[in-house]
């Protein structure tokens, strides 16, 4: 007696058709992640003009405790050698029962290698430029000036080469602008 043999098909995928579903797969890769590069930017951008919306509460509060604006370095390991009288402590001392360090924090400073440089809270403990030329000054003394800045990227920290991009400032009325430009 012979037995019959069921032949049983195990099917699988060629590989022929497996590169063609890694290729189908890599081309929406290459379509969607310029997209989530740029959407994770503006989310960087945004975060930023947060943290410098909270600093204006921070130095509305300085203000109004101490009458002035704070008298402070705008880089804090700027070196001033010796001098009379000693240079105004940084901005990150001066500020510290007012605001957070992680809040002086842009997320776009994150020295990525694009421009070649270190990140500036790596090295200052802030992100941004404090405009000293309000050092001392009654708020409202410094309000006749118009759009005067407060705090700004040290850096233009959100945007890159080719692209348009923003450097935020914190104006002196609370108002945060991004400046736009192109980067060359």
């Amino acid at each position: 007696m012979k037995r019959q043999m069921k032949h049983v098909s195990k099917r699988g995928f060629t590989l022929l058709e497996l590169l063609i579903v890694i290729g189908i797969i890599g081309l929406l890769v290459t379509m969607v992640a310029p997209k989530l590069g740029k959407m994770l930017r503006r989310a960087r951008r945004t975060a930023c003009k947060a943290n410098l919306k909270g600093s204006s509460s921070a130095f509305h509060a300085y203000s109004q405790d101490h009458g002035v604006f704070p008298e402070a370095r705008n880089m804090p390991s700027a070196e001033l050698g010796e001098s009379d009288p000693p240079p105004p402590p940084p901005l990150t001392e001066v500020m510290s029962e007012y605001v957070a360090p992680k809040a002086l924090r842009c997320p776009a400073d994150n020295g990525d290698g694009k421009d070649q440089y270190e990140p500036y809270y790596k090295t200052e403990g802030i992100s941004y430029e404090y405009n000293t030329s309000l050092g001392g000054e009654p708020p409202e003394n410094a309000r006749m000036a118009g759009y005067t800045w407060v705090l700004r990227d040290y850096e233009f920290f959100h945007a890159y080469q080719g692209e348009d991009g923003a450097m935020n400032y914190l104006l002196l009325d609370g108002e945060v602008k991004g400046l736009s430009f192109r980067v060359p």
